[in-house]
């Protein structure tokens, strides 16, 4: 593992291991919402043993319903 990494989340991470962390979304529409990754997953019926990069896949804008908004992924 790169040290310089080391404590930064990648969307290899499981959910579990981020599930107090908040994920950011945003849409060209201009629509945003933003939620700990564990609440997330529940609402998307995601087991936490899946990647992070599962959870964003699904994700799409509640407003205009493009797939894949822009996301980021902060400390709580």
């Amino acid at each position: 593992m790169n040290a310089a990494r080391m404590g930064q989340p990648c969307p290899g991470d499981r959910i579990w291991y981020r599930q107090d962390w908040v994920l950011h979304l945003s849409c060209a529409c201009g629509h945003g919402a933003s939620r700990s990754v564990r609440e997330w997953a529940a609402l998307r019926r995601i087991d936490g043993e899946k990647r992070l990069w599962e959870l964003v896949a699904r994700m799409k804008c509640s407003r205009c319903g493009a797939k894949a908004p822009g996301t980021e992924l902060t400390r709580r």
